[in-house]
């Protein structure tokens, strides 16, 4: 399930609960966004790991295609981009400081988004797979906290 597949649920969530959809609704849009993004940088790991075995066995993932520097780049957009939009989304909803909270379950998103790259991918990528998959879970964890404490 990507981005563009999940956005109507967002969306119907969005009037059954307001009875509308206005531009407040571009909240859950952008949420939506921040959550896919990070879901397909867990995904994109993944096929870092594999990159040799896909090639191998002639897998045409984006990865293969791109090549593992290439990919790296791709990478780092994956992880920056739902930071950036998170900040943006807190800025503007800003009803309350909890809104904040979700940006905690970054810190192992940019610990592991500052080694990979700085390693340009040669580093054992299983450890990186857990620590960007537990950094997704628990941002979106924090920010369901963060909702239910604002």
């Amino acid at each position: 399930m990507n981005c563009s597949s999940v956005m109507p649920f967002s969306l119907g969530q969005a009037f059954t609960t307001s009875g509308r959809i206005s531009a407040a609704s571009s909240g859950h849009v952008l949420i939506v966004f921040i959550f896919g993004f990070l879901s397909v940088a867990v995904l994109n790991v993944n096929n870092m790991r594999d990159i040799e075995n896909d090639r191998a066995s002639g897998q045409r993932t984006l990865v293969v295609r791109l090549g593992l520097k290439k990919a790296l780049h791709y990478h780092a957009l994956l992880t920056w981009i739902p930071f950036f939009l998170l900040c943006s989304f807190a800025i503007d909803a800003f009803e309350s400081p909890w809104r904040w909270l979700a940006l905690l379950g970054f810190v192992p998103i940019g610990i592991h988004a500052y080694r990979i790259q700085r390693e340009e991918g040669q580093i054992p990528l299983d450890p990186e797979l857990k620590r960007v998959a537990l950094g997704t879970f628990s941002t979106a964890l924090l920010y369901s906290l963060g909702l239910i404490l604002a």
